[in-house]
């Protein structure tokens, strides 16, 4: 594969920080995970917790967001993060 791709962080992308980068509520972008429009990684239901609310684990890879957008997730925090997408050459 001759695909050139840039370094990204470790681990998954924030929902946060996806959410400011597509511009989505984080349940907008969950709810398309799960229902399979938008295919940014892996997401399944968690065990609940405490009370009756469901929990949703997600991972979002940041390759995938890449290829979506051009934004390169290098592995900084919520806080420290510009939701801009890089330009590559």
């Amino acid at each position: 594969m001759n695909d050139m791709y840039p370094v990204f962080g470790v681990g998954s992308v924030p929902i946060k920080v996806v959410s400011k980068v597509l511009d989505m509520k984080p349940d907008t972008i969950r709810n398309k995970m799960e229902d399979g429009t938008l295919d940014l990684g892996i997401i399944y239901k968690a065990r609940k917790k405490r009370g009756k609310r469901a929990y949703r684990n997600t991972y979002i890879s940041p390759k995938k967001l890449y290829e979506l957008t051009g934004y390169v997730w290098k592995g900084e925090t919520d806080e420290d993060s510009e939701a801009s997408p890089t330009q590559t050459a």
